[in-house]
């Protein structure tokens, strides 16, 4: 028997320290026993800010009622931390005050229902899948409520685009893993109509999804675009793979962002033509992206090429937080490129890229130059914007051609003001062509706007200390520090509950706590 009898647990009032449990203020569901939880009526909260749901009496219960778990103040999120599943109708309620943290699958087998609230009491919590996390419905007809609102749940891309452009502004679940490769090569994007609703992945993955599209100026990506008060979130894209041509606007997951993109992140091969935007995950964003990865290669012509986002536009700049990539980035003449962004407007905190960085020559033309940086190829800053930028790095091998600004983090920045970049580092090494601005940090600035920025002059081979920035000598803000120094401990400004440090991790480099790099 276990612990705690099943048929005790449902009736008493009260149930605490059957054992040992998680010290974080937690609602855990996990192969622990039961403790720190009153029931009632279906009705479980919690009476300590730690506290256990044993999977096996939770599934018990589902068998025969519904359940709902709550976290309350105390317990503040639910962590699922052992996978399980149900094949009664029952409803499973998770309600926290902040967080709900998918770690492991969650499958309702049968006719059953959840339910998921966040945020009920508290503030700034999410609801987020960290794989192997999953939702699993076999069943469409189920029912799902996410934060009041029902959503339609879609087994496949057909059926979700049809379900878009009937009802735009409705909201939808994909209800497992899909597999794309049996649906062929696309011509177009799949989802054509701009989603003005709601779309929740539920951490699953859609994999082998080809798009060739050759014949135009297109919007590409599995969503056109992604419209106005539209949110995407907990959705991947697994070997992904995209051919664009001129004038099109390129990416993974939608080729338009003007709405909100959450928890996505995209594997695989993005190539474009010339004059587009050109991004792993969105090609043209207006809005927030938050905790978003790619991988894979992203390929441009004289375009703005990024590694997450090719470009940017929005007169108060859209956001991009905790987020990274892994994608190698180049671009043909003239392009604006970046190991995570091709053009920056607007705010980029907390966020890191790692992979090799190219652009081609300048062509000596009006306009931008061509430019290449670590993270950034070109940041337009106004003050206006009120932009913040702040905790992020690159580390990968940056390289231009004749005529372009090369630099360890960005490759150019315009300032017409704003905030100032602050707390960030790059460490790739740096290659130019002839009549190259190649700085340690940043190839080319037009006005002073740095507070604790670092590049490494061992790994970088810009080893002349003044040569922070490419056109400037001596700016103020940047300090070169050798390879040593940087792995040494964390530098000046940098926040130890943000960044931290050890052999093992980033090859010894300072790396952001919430978003390590993988092993």
């Amino acid at each position: 028997m276990r612990a705690c009898d099943l048929r005790r647990f449902v009736a008493c009032a009260a149930i605490a320290s059957c054992a040992a449990g998680s010290a974080k203020a937690s609602l855990v569901i996990s192969n622990k026993p039961t403790r720190n939880l009153s029931c009632s009526a279906g009705l479980c909260t919690t009476t300590a800010k730690s506290a256990v749901m044993n999977v096996a009496d939770l599934t018990d219960m589902l068998a025969s009622f519904d359940v709902a778990l709550a976290s309350g103040g105390l317990a503040k999120d639910v962590e699922v931390k052992s996978a399980f599943s149900w094949a009664s109708a029952s409803r499973l309620t998770l309600d926290a005050y902040r967080s709900i943290v998918f770690e492991r699958s969650v499958t309702v087998a049968g006719t059953g229902a959840l339910t998921l609230t966040t945020n009920d009491g508290g503030k700034d919590g999410t609801l987020s899948f960290v794989a192997p996390g999953r939702g699993h419905f076999w069943n469409l007809s189920s029912s799902l409520v996410i934060n009041g609102a029902s959503y339609t749940l879609v087994g496949d891309i057909a059926t979700l685009a049809s379900d878009i452009a009937a009802n735009p502004s409705g909201s939808y679940a994909l209800a497992n893993d899909y597999d794309a490769r049996p649906d062929g090569t696309y011509v177009s994007s799949p989802i054509p109509t701009t989603l003005t609703g709601l779309f929740e992945g539920l951490g699953n993955a859609i994999s082998g999804l080809v798009i060739h599209a050759d014949h135009g100026k297109m919007r590409i990506g599995l969503f056109a675009s992604i419209g106005t008060g539209a949110a995407v979130e907990n959705i991947g894209l697994e070997n992904v793979t995209i051919r664009g041509s001129y004038g099109s606007d390129i990416g993974a997951l939608a080729s338009e962002n003007y709405g909100s993109i959450t928890g996505a992140f995209a594997k695989g091969n993005i190539r474009g033509g010339n004059l587009n935007d050109v991004g792993g995950l969105v090609g043209l964003n207006t809005g927030p992206i938050r905790s978003s990865y790619t991988t894979g290669s992203v390929i441009g012509g004289n375009s703005f090429v990024g590694g997450l986002v090719g470009g940017s536009a929005g007169n108060n700049g859209p956001s991009i937080s905790n987020s990274h990539s892994t994608a190698e980035v180049s671009g043909a003449v003239d392009a604006k490129v970046g190991g995570l962004v091709g053009n920056l407007i607007g705010s980029l905190t907390n966020s890191w890229a790692s992979a090799a960085v190219s652009t081609a020559d300048d062509d000596g033309q009006d306009g931008p130059p061509a430019s290449a940086g670590g993270l950034v190829g070109y940041y337009f800053m106004e003050a206006s914007d009120q932009d913040d930028f702040r905790n992020c790095y690159a580390t990968g091998t940056v390289t231009g051609g004749q005529g372009a600004n090369v630099g360890g983090l960005f490759g150019t920045i315009l300032s017409f003001g704003g905030a100032p970049i602050n707390a960030s580092y790059s460490t790739g090494h740096l290659l130019g062509g002839a009549g190259s601005y190649i700085g340690g940090f940043i190839g080319y600035i037009n006005a002073e706007a740095f507070v604790d920025a670092y590049w490494d002059t061992d790994a970088s081979g810009v080893s002349d200390p003044s040569r922070g920035v490419g056109n400037v000598s001596n700016e103020p803000g940047i300090t070169g520090l050798t390879d040593a120094q940087l792995k040494s401990g964390l530098p000046a400004g940098f926040d130890p509950s943000i960044w931290a440090q050890s052999p093992a991790i980033n090859g010894g480099y300072p790396y952001l706590i919430a978003d390590p790099p993988p092993p």
